[in-house]
C-alpha cells in the first residue's frame, strides 16, 4: 500500500510539472506573438512572468525582440526580471538591437541595466549603434551608457557605429565625448574603419574630432596612414590645410596607400583644389612612392579607376615644374602610365609639353608598346603620329 501512495505522489509531481511546463511555454510563445490577451489570462491563471520555454528562452526577451510594447508591459507589471540573461542577454539587448525604441524606454525605465554586458563584452549601445537607430543611441546615452565601452575584443561603440557607416549615431558619440584614440590593439582607429570602407563622410568627421583632441602631425593609424594623406585621398581640403597649419609633415609616406605622400593622394582621386593647395604649401613634385610612382604618374593613371579630371591636375603639376620626362621604378613614365591607363585626353596633355615618346623601360618598352598591349588603337595612332613628327 506504501509503495503504491509513493507511485501516485510521484505521478502528480510529474503532472503539475507537465502542466506548469505547458504554461510556461503558452507564455513565452504569446508574449513572443504579441497576443496580449493570452499572456494577460495566463498571468491571472497563475504562470510566472519569468518563464522560460524549453529552449531557455524568457518571455520578457521574445516580446522585447519583436517590439510587443502591451506584452512587455504586462510582464513587467507582473514582475518579471528586466535584466534576465539568457545566453548572457538581456530583453534590452533584444529591444534595443532590433530597433525597437519604445520597448528600450519602458525597459530603461523599469530598471534595465544599461551598461550590462553580454558574452562577448558587447553592451546594448553597442547593437544600436551597429543598426543605427540614433533614437535609441540618444535613450541608452541619456540612461548612461558608456559611449567609450569596449567589448572583449578591445572595439569600441565608436569603432562599431564606424565600421556600420552610421553617420549620425558617430557625430553623437563624438559630442557625448567618445575616445577618437581608441584602439583594440592592432593600433586601428575608428579612423581606420572609415578609411579602409571609403566612408568619405565618416573621415571627415574623425580626422575633425582628431584634430579638436590635439592628435594631428604625422600620428599613423594602423602603424599606415596619416591624417594629412587621408584626407588628401578623400579631397578634404580644409581639414588638409587644418593639417598643414597644425605642423603635419607635407612629404610624409603613408604605407596604407602605397607609401604615397599626400601630394600622390590627391593627384590620384583627381582633387584639383587639394592638389593646388599642396603645390602652394612646398609639395615635392618628384618623391617616389613605394611603388616607384610620383604625384604627376599617378594623376595619369587615375582614369583607370573611373576619376574624371585627371587632366586639369597633370596641367596644374606641368605648370608646378614636374618634370614631364622623370622616370619612376622599372623605368616608367607618365606617358607610360597614361597608355597603360587608356587615358587618351592624358596621353595628349603629356605629348604636347614634350613628353618623350621614344623613352623605354628597364624591359625596353615605350609608351606605344604599352598602348599596343592594352589594346587601345586611338592611343597607338596618337602615339605613333607624335613619334613621326
Amino acid at each position: 500500500m506504501r509503495r503504491t501512495w509513493n507511485v501516485i505522489l510521484l505521478l502528480f509531481v510529474f503532472f503539475i510539472a507537465a502542466v506548469h511546463g505547458d504554461a510556461d511555454k503558452d507564455l513565452v510563445d504569446a508574449a513572443w506573438r504579441g497576443q496580449t490577451d493570452k499572456v494577460k489570462a495566463l498571468l491571472e491563471a497563475g504562470a510566472s512572468a519569468n518563464a522560460r520555454d524549453r529552449e531557455g528562452r524568457f518571455a520578457l526577451t521574445r516580446a522585447a525582440g519583436n517590439g510587443h510594447i502591451a506584452a512587455v508591459k504586462l510582464l513587467l507589471d507582473a514582475d518579471a526580471d528586466v535584466n534576465q540573461k539568457r545566453n548572457e542577454r538581456t530583453a534590452l539587448f533584444s529591444a534595443a538591437y532590433e530597433g525597437h525604441f519604445e520597448v528600450v524606454e519602458l525597459l530603461l525605465d523599469a530598471g534595465a541595466e544599461v551598461n550590462i554586458k553580454d558574452g562577448r563584452g558587447d553592451t546594448p549601445l553597442m547593437k544600436s549603434a551597429s543598426g543605427g537607430n540614433i533614437g535609441i543611441v540618444r535613450a541608452l546615452v541619456a540612461d548612461g551608457a558608456d559611449v567609450n565601452a569596449r567589448s572583449n575584443f578591445g572595439t569600441s561603440v565608436l569603432i562599431i557605429a564606424t565600421a556600420n557607416r552610421r553617420t549620425e549615431v558617430v557625430e553623437l558619440l563624438l559630442q557625448e565625448g567618445a575616445d577618437v584614440n581608441v584602439s583594440p590593439g592592432d593600433g586601428s582607429t575608428a579612423l581606420t574603419q572609415a578609411a579602409i570602407r571609403n566612408y568619405s563622410e565618416g573621415v571627415g568627421i574623425l580626422l575633425r574630432a582628431h584634430l579638436d583632441a590635439g592628435v594631428y602631425k604625422d600620428k599613423k593609424f594602423n602603424e599606415d596612414a596619416t591624417p594629412l594623406v587621408l584626407a588628401a585621398q578623400f579631397g578634404f581640403h580644409d581639414i588638409v590645410a587644418d593639417l598643414l597649419e597644425a605642423g603635419s609633415d607635407i612629404n610624409a609616406k603613408s604605407d596604407y596607400e602605397r607609401g604615397k605622400t599626400a601630394l600622390m593622394a590627391a593627384a590620384s582621386e583627381a582633387h584639383l583644389d587639394t592638389v593646388r593647395l599642396l603645390i602652394d604649401e612646398g609639395a615635392d613634385l618628384e618623391t617616389l612612392s613605394r611603388y616607384g610612382t610620383y604625384a604627376l604618374m599617378e594623376a595619369a593613371l587615375s582614369s583607370q579607376s573611373f576619376v574624371e579630371g585627371s587632366g586639369e591636375v597633370i596641367r596644374l603639376l606641368l605648370r608646378a615644374g614636374a618634370d614631364v620626362n622623370a622616370k619612376g621604378k622599372f623605368g616608367l613614365t607618365s606617358l607610360m602610365a597614361a597608355a597603360y591607363a587608356r587615358d587618351l585626353g592624358a596621353l595628349r596633355i603629356l605629348i604636347d609639353t614634350g613628353s618623350d615618346v621614344d623613352a623605354k623601360d628597364e624591359n625596353g618598352m615605350t609608351a606605344l608598346g604599352y598602348a599596343e598591349a592594352q589594346g587601345q588603337s586611338e592611343a597607338v595612332n596618337m602615339l605613333k603620329e607624335a613619334a613621326s613628327d
